[in-house]
């Protein structure tokens, strides 16, 4: 939900050229970026004039932490019975003996 105060009338010319003008700074600084924190800011800038206003605000917003943690709940590259629970359950339901799948839980 947007909380954001409504823009004044001459601001949103002005904005609209300053966001790509961003981006474009952000994909020079980029190549020279090495501190985690600072590459998510200039990656989060840079997905703004491509409308990718939910991934912005998650790279911004988000600690380092949280972000590995979505990913390891994402993309588990275990392989667990069909059925599996998490790392303490590992049944397999009947009839799905045998069968893997990705895990979305680890």
């Amino acid at each position: 939900v947007n909380q954001s105060p409504p823009m004044p009338r001459w601001l949103p010319s002005d904005y609209s050229l300053a966001v790509p003008a961003l981006a474009a700074i952000g994909l020079r600084e980029l190549q020279m970026a090495t501190v985690p924190e600072l590459v998510r800011s200039i990656v989060s800038i840079m997905a703004l004039p491509k409308g990718a206003r939910a991934y912005s605000r998650l790279l911004l917003e988000s600690a380092e932490a949280e972000i590995l943690d979505l990913e390891a709940r994402a993309f588990c590259n275990r392989r667990h019975p069909i059925g599996h629970r998490g790392r303490q359950d590992r049944w397999v339901t009947p009839g799905n003996a045998g069968r893997t799948r990705l895990c979305h839980i680890c």
